[in-house]
C-alpha cells in the first residue's frame, strides 16, 4: 500500500466521484474507481480494510469524529478530506 505523505495536490475534475462506504467497524466495503485511481490504491488492496489507512496525518481528528456521529445516527455525510498518496 501507498505510504507517501508528500505534499501533493490532486485537483479533481467536475465529473469525478470520490465515494468510499464502510461497514459498523469503519472496514472499507466499497471504494469508487476514481477513489482507488486518486488514492493510489488497487480496490482489492481497500477492500477490509480500515478506513483511516488513507488518513492524512494533517487531516483534524475532530473532521472524523464529526463524520463518525453524522453516520452513527444514520445520516450522510460529505465533507473535504485529506488523504495520503
Amino acid at each position: 500500500m501507498n505510504t507517501n505523505l508528500g505534499n501533493k495536490e490532486i485537483r479533481l475534475n467536475k465529473e469525478s466521484m470520490i465515494v468510499t462506504e464502510t461497514n459498523a467497524k469503519g472496514e472499507i466495503i466499497f471504494a469508487s474507481k476514481d477513489f482507488c485511481k486518486y488514492a493510489e490504491y488497487t480496490n482489492e488492496e481497500l477492500m477490509g480494510q480500515p478506513h483511516n489507512v488513507v488518513r492524512h496525518p494533517f487531516m483534524p481528528k475532530a473532521a472524523f469524529q464529526d463524520l463518525w456521529n453524522t453516520v452513527q445516527k444514520g445520516e450522510i455525510w460529505s465533507g473535504i478530506v485529506i488523504n495520503t498518496t
